[in-house]
Parts: C-alpha cells; sequence; structure tokens
C-alpha cells in the first residue's frame, strides 16, 4: 500500500490504467481507489471527483510528455533545425505510451475545459510553459519571427495535439511520416523568419 505523497501518484497511476483499458465513462472512484490500495475515503482527499482525477491523469502525461521532451537532446540544435526533431520526438513518445493515447481521444465534454480555472499566469500546464519559453528564446535569438508566444503555444500544442490524436487514436498509427511531414511544414512557415526557411 502507498504511502504519504506515493498514495496521489498512486490514485493517478491507477486511474490512467483504469482510464485507459476499461474507460473513463464506466470506471468508479471505487475500483480506482482498489487499484491504488487506498480506501475511497482517500481518493476524496485528494480529488473532489472523477473528473478531478481525469485533470491529474491529463498533467501527469503533460509532464511526463515534457521530460521526455526535455531529454530528446534538442539543445544542441540550433533553432531553425529543431522543429523536425521535436515532432518526431513527440510521434516517438506517442508510440512509447499508447497506452496513455486514447485520453487524447475522449470528447471535448468529458475532458471540459481541463484548464479553465487555470489561467495563463496560474500556472498553466507544463507543456504549455515549456513550448512559450522555447519559443521566446528563438525568438530572442532572431530565429522565429515576433509573435504573441502565450497564444502561438496554445495554438502549436493544439494543432500538434490534435494530429497526435487522429494519427494514433482515428487511423491507429497510421501515415506517421505524413503528418509529421506536415506538422513541421506548417509549423516551419509558421515559426521561422523567411530567411530561415
Amino acid at each position: 500500500k502507498p504511502r504519504g505523497g506515493d498514495k496521489r501518484a498512486a490514485i493517478i497511476e491507477a486511474a490512467t490504467r483504469l482510464f485507459t483499458t476499461e474507460g473513463y465513462e464506466t470506471t468508479t472512484i471505487a475500483e480506482v481507489a482498489k487499484k491504488a490500495g487506498v480506501a475511497v475515503g482517500t481518493v476524496y482527499l485528494y480529488f473532489k471527483n472523477k473528473q478531478e482525477i481525469l485533470y491529474a491523469v491529463k498533467d501527469d502525461w503533460d509532464a511526463d510528455f515534457a521530460q521526455l521532451m526535455s531529454e530528446a537532446g534538442l539543445n544542441h540544435i540550433p533553432h531553425q533545425h529543431r522543429l523536425r526533431p521535436l515532432v518526431e520526438a513527440c510521434f516517438a513518445v506517442c508510440i512509447q505510451h499508447t497506452e496513455r493515447i486514447q485520453l487524447m481521444g475522449l470528447p471535448p465534454q468529458v475532458v471540459g475545459e481541463i484548464y479553465k480555472d487555470k489561467g495563463f499566469d496560474k500556472g498553466n500546464p507544463t507543456m504549455l510553459q515549456g513550448i512559450k519559453i522555447w519559443l521566446d528564446g528563438a525568438i530572442s535569438a532572431g530565429v522565429f519571427r515576433p509573435m504573441d508566444t502565450q497564444v502561438a503555444a496554445v495554438i502549436s500544442y493544439g494543432t500538434v495535439t490534435t494530429a497526435l490524436e487522429q494519427c494514433f487514436n482515428v487511423e491507429n498509427g497510421a501515415n506517421q511520416q505524413l503528418y509529421i511531414d506536415m506538422l513541421v511544414d506548417l509549423l516551419e512557415h509558421w515559426f521561422l523568419r523567411p530567411e530561415f526557411l
């Protein structure tokens, strides 16, 4: 049985496994508690309801994704050459974590506005912050066009996430290279200054 701070992590891990194998709608909090090795009341100490658990699973996925992306070794590549390895790394992460990919395909009404209570300045998801910082750095280096990096982070994150969801949930991983090539082309033409195209 998990102890202390491990309980929250155990609940998120149990929920991830159940949501991806049994489905979000059919999984109960009691099942999550049992799988996590905690009492049902303990789940409610950390989460108000099942939707909050889903938000935590999504946050956990984003944090894992950001960690794996940061380990992709992109910091030594010039900004103008990072887009393709970055997009390829996104697809590689999805291949490694296929059990979580189906969570991206949950209908919007189920997931809700996951971060509606989290304004961008109040601690937004790890991925959006990371993308914004990366865009700011590339603009400062004179490689990317000037833009509102907060908005660009949201739009680019949404674009890539939608492509990943379509490729892996709808097409079962088919046409990965086509999605990669089109995303890279789109992002390069949007972000890069003309002289770097």
